[in-house]
């Protein structure tokens, strides 16, 4: 069982390449860093219009 858990865990080398991807989509300019400030800011105009 154990070698079977440690077969489907990936290696440090996926896990840091994961990583580097991740952080340049979060990266200022970076795809997933758009969309999350469009996002902000489309929340933030739909709850000042609430509070109005």
């Amino acid at each position: 069982m154990l070698d079977a858990l440690m077969a489907a865990a990936p290696s440090l080398a996926d896990q840091r390449e994961q990583v580097v991807r991740m952080s340049a989509a979060l990266a200022v300019g970076g795809p997933l860093a758009d969309r999350i400030w469009r996002a902000s800011v489309d929340a933030t105009r739909r709850l000042s219009i609430l509070i109005c």
